[in-house]
């Protein structure tokens, strides 16, 4: 969120006359911010509920994390979708999770996902939206989204883009209930109110969103080379050659190399990270530590002022390459020091899809604590380079061990023990160095591509809301 919306939305004191009181009572809901554009967006004639133009609103459900309902896709398995499936108006399925088809056709039977329909996050990160598109096949969803059906004569692609702009953003923004999981419920969902347009404007409007989008997109395909190219640059200097090919489906594992694990993917990493060899010694994260791991604050994230307040990390707010958003600025309901984090703190994600996932913590950042889903860990300078560690968790190579610690099952979990038995090569420290030099220069090319697609993406949507708003 930006930093002009993030103070409108830290106001302390305001009055509000009693028979503009609703059926909430959390003084937040009646921020002038938000009422204001309520205002604004209630005098409009052009204006319907989303309950007005939807033949049905309904939200999923989600069987129990590791429980028997889930199975893999070779199982024939139907994709679960989550929030984190949902990315840019699409539905990513790199990382989705799979039922069993009993599941789909029964509990779930009325979330079944048809082409066309709009999904809506009411859960966690509230507003994010997406239309599923073609040839997804099969697929559900968890309790966490609503499934939207809209009425003959509407254009997904448009109420999808109002959704997604400021008009539907501060609406779903203003409708979310404090708590330590953000949400919002269905009949909420259908009190949001669309401007809808003549079909001229709301063409424009689509074709504006689906350039800038595609423009988007190139720019994140360069983003994608460059981090191909640091995993070579890196792999290649510790001497690592991971096979190449893609996922083998017919492989073989000697008797004595089977484990406590039976799964098909288990064994076909197991035997590929097994035989890695690097022409330095290896070490466990743990033989680098300085202190013990530490796992983060168990706090509600709520709105603040980047200006005053400390920044609250959590693992939806870093990317899958380790940056961190710039458009999901939270701070904690209750700061404690203890949390608080210091240069060269490396975080890792512990649950949930992105388990894993890492971030290493710059005082460029500003102040900030952590969230209770992840662990800090702090590496001993005198025998590793923080950032060396960093890029190592870049690589294919940590991506074959992680896959290997965390389940496929329900919930991914990794825990502190298990991430401190982390094995990774330790050259000298000129040659940790040369690797953090070549991967900062990659990155920072990075940041200029990330920083240009999300200024296109920008002001596009800004034409649109004028479009819109006229």
């Amino acid at each position: 969120m930006k930093n002009s919306e993030n103070n409108n939305l830290a106001t302390q004191v305001f009055s509000i006359w009693s028979d503009k009181v609703e059926k909430r009572l959390d003084p937040r809901f009646y921020l002038p911010y938000f009422t204001e554009f309520e205002q604004k967006i209630s005098n409009r004639k052009d204006v319907k509920t989303l309950g007005e133009i939807a033949n049905y609103i309904g939200s999923g459900a989600t069987p129990l994390a590791g429980g028997d309902a889930y199975i893999s896709k070779e199982e024939g398995g139907i994709p679960f979708i989550r929030v984190t499936n949902l990315e840019d108006g699409h539905i990513d399925l790199s990382d989705v999770l799979y039922i069993k088809p009993e599941i789909h056709s029964g509990i779930l039977k009325r979330t079944q996902l048809k082409e066309g329909d709009l999904l809506l996050s009411m859960a966690g990160t509230i507003g994010l939206v997406a239309i599923v598109q073609d040839g997804i096949g099969e697929a559900n969803i968890n309790q966490a989204l609503a499934r939207i059906v809209l009425k003959d004569g509407y254009d997904n692609n448009y109420i999808a883009t109002v959704l997604n702009s400021k008009i539907g953003k501060i609406q779903t923004n203003r409708l979310s209930r404090p708590s330590v999981q953000a949400n919002i419920n269905l009949d909420e969902i259908r009190s949001v109110k669309l401007p809808i347009p003549s079909i001229k404007i709301q063409k424009e409007v689509v074709e504006t969103i689906r350039v800038a989008y595609a423009e988007k997109r190139k720019k994140e395909t360069e983003i994608q080379k460059i981090i191909a190219s640091i995993d070579g640059f890196v792999l290649g200097e510790l001497g690592i050659e991971i096979p190449e090919g893609g996922v083998r489906r017919v492989f073989e594992v000697w008797s004595d190399e089977v484990t406590n694990r039976l799964d098909p993917i288990y064994l076909r990493d197991y035997s590929i990270y097994s035989h890695l060899e690097s022409k330095y010694s290896l070490s466990t994260l743990e033989e680098v530590l300085s202190e013990p791991p530490q796992y983060g604050a168990n706090e509600r994230a709520v709105d603040g002022n980047p200006l005053r307040d400390m920044r609250y990390i959590r693992i939806t707010d870093i990317e899958d390459d380790g940056e961190l958003r710039a458009d999901s600025w939270k701070t904690a309901e209750k700061i404690e020091d203890r949390y608080i984090l210091q240069q060269d703190d490396l975080l890792f994600a512990r649950s949930g899809a992105t388990a894993g996932k890492t971030y290493i913590y710059k005082d460029e950042v500003g102040k900030a604590i952590f969230a209770g889903y992840m662990i800090r860990f702090k590496i001993n300078s005198q025998k590793a380079i923080p950032d060396y560690v960093f890029c190592l968790t870049q690589t294919r190579y940590y991506e074959l061990w992680k896959n290997l610690i965390q389940r496929p099952a329900g919930q991914p979990n990794i825990n502190s023990e298990e991430f401190k038995s982390f094995k990774f090569p330790l050259p000298p420290m000129p040659v940790q160095e040369k690797i953090v030099d070549g991967v900062r220069s990659s990155y920072s090319k990075m940041r200029t591509l990330r920083i240009q697609a999300t200024e296109v993406l920008a002001n596009a949507q800004k034409r649109v809301e004028r479009m819109i708003l006229a």
